[in-house]
């Protein structure tokens, strides 16, 4: 077996990917259970499966960006529970492959009392910091939006709005939240640079990373909107919604959340375009 200074467990997931483009290739082991990104050094692999026979034994650095797919439907789901299937993951890893070093992708659901991820986040959080002779940087990120566009998308706001609107079609449509709530997207991207950038450091921290400059859900809609020339009633679930006050430092991307999702949704037109122009 090569001997590799990091291994990145979900590679091709957004944050995965970014990371993965950061680190030196020849240097790093990339592993998912799909293939998106062009090396050698990948292994495909199923965490559920706990195999570890063709990883290395020791590695410098462990970034663990592997999580269960955020869909409504998992959220319900309260008998399967997937999300807590990370916990696992992580202890598998970690008991299977040592290191000096583990970046690990958190969340800021966290700050939501008893959301099912931030529980399995939060859980995985201390076991991370209890575990001996390991040094450890934790990230909870806030709206962070890649460049790759999955076929299977998530359950999150700007997706939300392709799923119901582009792709079930519907003429009205009824979201969580208010009109002037607010939300300040991040690029995948930056916080990957930002991230690779803070782990040569040797030195422990959790740290939220987020983006100040926040616009409202109804401009996010309008703008959606205006991009595909469509015409669509949309309605609110929620008069207030509740905020989360957090307690330790963080990061302000100080991005542009309006041109972010411009770019995404740009990039969905484009490639469905050239899907219709493919058949």
């Amino acid at each position: 077996m090569r001997k590799f200074k990091n291994i990145v467990f979900g590679s091709t997931s957004s944050i995965g990917i970014e990371i993965s483009k950061k680190l030196k290739k020849n240097e790093t082991l990339f592993t998912s259970r799909k293939k998106i990104i062009k090396s050698n050094n990948w292994i495909k692999n199923d965490l559920n499966k706990k195999n570890f026979k063709h990883f290395p034994n020791k590695v410098d650095k462990i970034f663990f960006a592997a999580s269960p797919y955020y869909l409504k439907k998992n959220l319900k789901d309260k008998k399967k529970n997937i999300y807590s299937n990370e916990l696992m993951w992580l202890k598998n890893c970690l008991k299977n492959i040592k290191c000096n070093q583990i970046i690990y992708i958190s969340s800021s659901s966290v700050y939501i009392n008893n959301h099912p991820i931030g529980k399995i986040k939060l859980k995985c959080e201390k076991y991370i910091m209890k575990t001996k002779l390991l040094k450890y940087q934790i990230w909870r990120p806030y709206n962070i939006i890649g460049e790759n566009i999955d076929d299977n998308l998530s359950d999150h706001f700007h997706n939300l709005l392709i799923k119901k609107i582009l792709i079930n079609k519907k003429k009205i449509i009824t979201l969580a939240g208010n009109y002037n709530d607010k939300l300040g997207y991040s690029s995948a991207k930056k916080f990957a640079n930002i991230l690779v950038k803070k782990s040569i450091q040797n030195k422990n921290f959790v740290i939220d990373y987020r983006n100040f400059n926040k616009n409202k859900l109804g401009e996010l809609i309008i703008l959606f909107l205006k991009l595909f020339k469509l015409k669509v009633k949309y309605n609110f679930k929620h008069k207030v919604r509740p905020t989360y006050k957090n307690k330790i430092s963080s990061i302000n991307s100080k991005e542009n959340s309006l041109l972010i999702l411009k770019k995404y949704y740009n990039k969905y037109k484009n490639e469905k375009k050239m899907q219709y122009l493919s058949k």
